[in-house]
């Protein structure tokens, strides 16, 4: 069965929501978590292949944060999610490195500003309309997510250029057909594999008051107390893609 005989998602949404959390007050840094849940039609019944009864659900929700380049984060960052430490200094790094490039000035030219604002997305959340789902539909809502999560961001921040990072554990499937269906899905929405992983835990200062790198941060940590064994795996992807 086509998901589109009970997913509609022509007129699916995002909604999007922003908090300040706990500890960012507590470290007086602006830090904001993001939750955004995709919403679509379902389709209840077709009677006669003309009348078709719908109500909108919720398939999706996932958890981030963003900030801005204004402020360097780390410390914050380390101590709201695990995951969080790493995609801001691929963000940072990958930010610093796109200053002199034709994209920089291609950005320039369309928009007149410069990025000034990075988000991640860390944790993707399966509502219980498609737990019992089949991946593949799982994945097509995905991908739908993608563009409307983006379109809906840039409504909310319309004069910001947003750098996304994320890593490959996003979403995870052991089917490899889902795994390459996803993986389309990020480019189609604009993100991509990017820079060399090894190469940035070896060159991306953990702080600009810290004159230590991510890799000897890394070494340092031989009891994974301050980072996870998943974080430190140099072959696991990393994407990013901008929103302006």
């Amino acid at each position: 069965m086509d998901i589109l005989d009970v997913y509609e998602t022509d007129f699916s949404y995002v909604e999007l929501s922003i908090i300040f959390p706990s500890a960012s007050v507590e470290l007086e840094d602006p830090l904001f978590q993001f939750r955004a849940t995709y919403y679509v039609d379902k389709n209840l019944s077709i009677e006669n292949d003309e009348e078709i009864n719908v109500e909108t659900v919720p398939v999706f929700s996932i958890i981030g944060h963003t900030g801005d380049f204004d402020h360097d984060f780390i410390y914050t960052a380390d101590a709201i999610a695990e995951s969080t430490i790493e995609n801001y200094s691929f963000a940072k790094g990958f930010y610093e490195r796109v200053f002199d490039t034709e994209f920089h000035d291609e950005i320039i030219s369309v928009t007149g500003n410069v990025i000034n604002r990075w988000a991640t997305m860390e944790s993707v959340f399966l509502e219980k309309e498609i737990k019992d789902a089949s991946e593949k539909v799982q994945a097509r809502l995905f991908e739908g997510f993608l563009h409307n999560w983006k379109h809906t961001w840039k409504q909310l921040f319309c004069n910001d250029i947003t750098l996304v990072s994320f890593n490959g554990r996003l979403y995870v499937s052991p089917e490899k057909g889902i795994q390459k269906f996803v993986e389309r899905a990020y480019n189609k929405a604009g993100f991509f594999s990017t820079l060399n992983k090894q190469s940035l835990i070896e060159e991306s200062d953990y702080s600009e008051h810290v004159n230590l790198s991510l890799k000897e941060i890394f070494e340092l940590d031989n009891n994974n107390q301050l980072f996870s064994k998943e974080i430190k795996d140099e072959n696991i992807k990393h994407y990013s893609g901008f929103i302006y």
